[in-house]
């Protein structure tokens, strides 16, 4: 319920694909990076997370990131 009650209200949603495959995962955190001018990102330093993959893409495509760690608050650029 909660989830049709968001998209009703989205200006616009965006599928990679409406079915899940090998790889879609890493097409659809590109996707994102790919639309954003910078990232904001709650992200704790752990590489191998979902998080982690966001930032890695963002940092190889040159974005802009601000990065705001979960435990200690502390931002950087």
């Amino acid at each position: 319920e909660r989830y049709c009650s968001i998209l009703k209200r989205a200006v616009s949603v965006d599928y990679v694909s409406r079915q899940y495959y090998d790889g879609y995962m890493i097409d659809r955190n590109h996707r994102l990076v790919e639309s954003a001018d910078m990232l904001l990102a709650v992200f704790s330093g752990v590489r191998s997370s979902g998080a982690g993959a966001i930032v890695n893409c963002a940092r190889k495509l040159g974005r802009e990131i601000i990065v705001i760690d979960p435990i200690t608050r502390q931002v950087t650029c």
